[in-house]
């Protein structure tokens, strides 16, 4: 069945509109352990190869509906569904060592694993935490001020502080990118006079990072697996990667959250939330990478929202992730 027979397209597109009477049952109990067991889940065997850009979009949309049932806007523009790629502005970030992160990306669906690298990374915040607070109590305090100057790359104020741990509703939680902390020089330097970070809070971040190598697990992607992460409960990276001209890395990344089930959160990370999954000012956008048989990438729509949209909001400081 193609995404033209269903007649959906983007926000239409969830579990009353997908039925899926036999997966559906095995979906929804996913989505519990996510939520509130193990933190992270794979559905392998999605046939990916057949399919065009708007039937895979759809039958993506539709299967991890039954996980979550809101999708955020991941960028200024409206982009619904990033495609992750490697782009000659990623080239040396892509091929360099990528660090533990958080962040809203629970889900991933793998069009092509490249030929070298790129295996997932996981590792339990909560794990990390303990063997942290047992260690070095010190450095759980200077995680949980609110005082980490994150930066906000061009927009109005060019920073903004909050904690990167918090304790709510009986939960650890932390959420946060190294990157938008300490910056890359190759790909998204710090802005210039902003605060850096202070001796303790370096340490601290190191320290994360360390607990966080030692009991890392790796999962490899394979080509038609779709990736769940609980962002709040589980550490994620990659391996680095390599592309080559007729064989590269492609996933697709839709940042999911549901109202249900979904912890309670802090605040601070309450307002980026709010921004993400519930701005109805910017139209949504839609677009899928295809390559030539040279190697060119090429970006095409899938499908956008074509009524008039509001005028764009204003710049506003978010937890801003990878």
């Amino acid at each position: 069945m193609s995404a033209m027979s269903l007649g959906i397209k983007g926000k239409d597109i969830k579990q009353s509109s997908f039925p899926l009477p036999s997966l559906g049952k095995t979906l929804c109990g996913l989505r519990h352990d996510i939520y509130h067991g193990r933190g992270f889940a794979t559905l392998r065997g999605f046939k990916v190869d057949a399919l065009s850009p708007a039937d895979i979009t759809t039958a993506y949309l539709g299967l991890t509906s039954y996980i979550a049932e809101k999708r955020g806007k991941q960028n200024q523009q409206g982009t619904m569904m990033i495609n992750v790629v490697n782009t000659s502005e990623d080239i040396v970030r892509a091929n360099a060592q990528v660090v533990m992160i958080w962040s809203v990306t629970p889900s991933m669906l793998t069009l092509s694993s490249g030929p070298v690298g790129g295996s997932g990374i996981l590792a339990s915040a909560w794990t990390v935490y303990n063997e942290l607070a047992k260690s070095r109590p010190d450095l759980i305090r200077v995680l949980s001020e609110p005082d980490w100057p994150f930066d906000t790359h061009g927009r109005d104020p060019p920073y903004y502080k909050r904690a990167l741990l918090y304790y709510e509703d009986g939960k650890v939680i932390t959420n946060y990118s190294r990157r938008i902390l300490c910056g890359e020089p190759n790909n998204g330097p710090r802005t210039p006079g902003i605060p850096g970070l202070t001796e303790a809070q370096a340490e601290a971040i190191d320290a994360l990072h360390a607990i966080g190598r030692r009991h890392e697990l790796k999962q490899s992607m394979e080509k038609g697996d779709i990736r769940f992460i609980n962002n709040l409960a589980v550490m994620h990276r990659r391996d680095p990667y390599e592309d080559t001209t007729h064989d590269h890395r492609h996933l697709l990344r839709l940042w999911l959250h549901s109202d249900s089930l979904c912890w309670k959160l802090p605040l601070d990370l309450e307002l980026a939330w709010e921004r993400v999954f519930n701005d109805h000012e910017r139209r949504e956008e839609w677009h899928f990478v295809k390559y030539s048989s040279t190697g060119e990438q090429h970006v095409v729509p899938v499908w956008n929202d074509l009524s008039d949209p509001k005028p764009p909001p204003g710049p506003r400081p978010i937890a801003k992730c990878d």
